[in-house]
């Protein structure tokens, strides 16, 4: 290979690098500001529902988690739902169930324990939705609060339309990030998810998941009262 060809293959590498650092920076930017446009709570048009319920979804930092639970633990009080469903975090290999250690978050904020129910087998925010919602049918819920951090928040109301759109649904942010550093961590984790699930297949997608967070991918799904 000439000295030419070297050159123009390692402009195109320049070019190509270029061209991935600006759709990734865009990226980020448009998770940003997406998020930041969510209001703190959801307005529902009088007699959207009778039956309003919250789904929470798991995080796997305690701070985070618990403020999630806190903010939906907060709407409960406030009379803006009735009940509190609570999903994710299954990790069998670890013989941990984080959907069941919110329940006990909540109980320790002083919520009765017949207000509250969970899944037991989601570990990643598309099987938190189908488990959430089947719950809320089962338990004739016709409004469906979905509690998450903002930047979570974007791509589960993406999910949301892409999936269930006939689904009356608000989102309510629990907080925001408390550092730079947290922040670009949560923004990169939500950029590279998104890729995953609109590049790769369902099942892969999943299965990758499962892998790195030591969960294993069941068929059967269960739900159960806290």
């Amino acid at each position: 290979m000439g000295s030419w060809q070297v050159r123009r293959w390692q402009g195109a590498a320049v070019v190509a690098g270029l061209a991935g650092g600006i759709t990734y920076i865009g990226g980020l930017v448009a998770i940003y500001a997406l998020a930041r446009q969510l209001p703190y709570e959801p307005e529902w048009p009088k007699g959207s529902g009778d039956h309003p319920v919250a789904i929470v979804l798991y995080d796997d930092a305690p701070e985070e988690r618990r403020a999630r639970v806190g903010r939906a633990v907060a709407r409960l009080e406030a009379g803006a739902v009735s009940q509190i469903i609570m999903v994710g975090g299954y990790r069998p290999a670890r013989h941990y169930l984080g959907s069941a250690l919110m329940v006990e978050d909540a109980v320790s904020m002083g919520v009765d324990r017949g207000l509250l129910f969970h899944d037991t087998v989601s570990n990643d925010t598309r099987s938190n939705l189908e488990d959430g919602l089947s719950i809320a049918r089962r338990l004739g819920a016709d409004r469906i609060e979905i509690v998450s951090d903002r930047l979570h928040l974007v791509r589960t109301s993406w999910l949301m339309k892409r999936l269930f759109p006939e689904v009356n649904v608000g989102l309510v942010p629990s907080r925001d990030p408390e550092s730079v550093a947290s922040l670009l961590a949560r923004l990169n984790h939500e950029l590279l998810a998104y890729a995953a699930a609109t590049v790769l297949p369902q099942e892969l997608s999943a299965a990758i998941l499962a892998r790195l967070r030591n969960a294993s991918a069941m068929d059967d799904r269960d739900t159960e009262a806290a």
